[in-house]
């Protein structure tokens, strides 16, 4: 059954400590799997799921530079393949890989962002 792929899916991505996660670029709607809410250390019931509230997770020292990257990606389909820090709500520090992608639509605007985020921190130290 649906529901029982995405409980496997769910528990492979919760145990590799692989999130993934779709930005809708109209709506500006952010949707997270729950293996990126175990790593952000967000509640999916309560985290206001957008770009913004996203960036407000990024270590500040990195913030400016995941902006660059995005824009670039989006602008001239360059990889984004970024390693980055966020804080989490109880102040730990955790270090990510992030690889995205592109949907664009037949004129070539975006469509939607998706790609996954991957816990690097134990794997770092």
């Amino acid at each position: 059954s649906n529901a029982m792929a995405e409980k496997l899916l769910h528990t492979a991505e919760s145990d590799a400590g692989i999130g993934s996660w779709v930005l809708h670029m109209e709506s500006g709607r952010l949707e997270w799997s729950q293996a990126v809410h175990d790593i952000f250390g967000t509640d999916s019931a309560t985290f206001d799921a957008t770009e913004d509230a996203y960036f407000q997770r990024v270590h500040p020292d990195d913030r400016a530079r995941v902006r660059r990257e995005l824009d670039r990606h989006v602008l001239g389909d360059r990889p984004f393949d970024v390693e980055y820090r966020i804080v989490r709500p109880d102040g730990q520090v955790r270090e990510l890989l992030e690889r995205n992608h592109i949907q664009r639509q037949a004129s070539g605007q975006v469509d939607h962002l998706w790609g996954t985020v991957i816990d690097m921190t134990e794997h770092k130290q």
